[in-house]
């Protein structure tokens, strides 16, 4: 039981763009993140994405090896601005803060930006918004725009990021982009 209980807490962690993940520590894409982040997925070794953390899952990120934290929401929008600030800084983990207002913020300038923060931010990351929405989305364009990949290879993996009512807009983008 106690080995059980490790795995969920300690998964392997590689990393893509930035610094290493510690050694030992992953989580495999696909895999259900287990430190209670609402919707939380693994779209990638190094990358966690769901809805609006608490203090709890804070700690629980950071004790399994999460580095940084990305925070998508905007200030008006978190139930207490700048909790999700203090929970990261106390468990030592970077804290980067990229408000993403809605539908209108979804956009490839902000795809862009993400993907600043995202090369500079410690491995792993942790990115959310508050419902992984606008992660998945904003995840979905910088996959396209930044990465090369196709539209619908683009779609696809900012499903497993958490992308699900914005799925329209993303693609309106998308083909707008494959015109230009």
């Amino acid at each position: 039981m106690k080995r059980f209980l490790m795995a969920f807490l300690f998964l392997p962690l590689a990393s893509c763009a930035g610094p290493r993940a510690p050694k030992g520590v992953v989580f495999p894409a696909g895999t259900a993140v287990q430190f209670g982040l609402p919707s939380g997925a693994v779209p990638s070794d190094d990358l966690i994405t769901g809805g609006e953390p608490n203090g709890f899952t804070i700690v629980g990120a950071a004790k399994a090896g999460v580095r940084s934290v990305v925070n998508l929401q905007t200030e008006r929008e978190s139930p207490h601005p700048g909790l999700v600030r203090q929970w990261a800084k106390k468990s030592g983990l970077e804290f980067f803060h990229l408000p993403i207002d809605g539908t209108a913020g979804v956009t490839r300038e902000n795809a862009d930006r993400l993907d600043a923060v995202l090369r500079r931010a410690p491995r792993p990351v942790l990115v959310h918004c508050a419902s992984s929405n606008r992660v998945g989305a904003l995840l979905a364009l910088r996959a396209f725009y930044v990465d090369g990949l196709s539209a619908e290879e683009a779609v696809a993996y900012g499903k497993r990021a958490g992308l699900t009512r914005l799925e329209k807009h993303v693609r309106r983008l998308l083909v707008q982009g494959a015109l230009k």
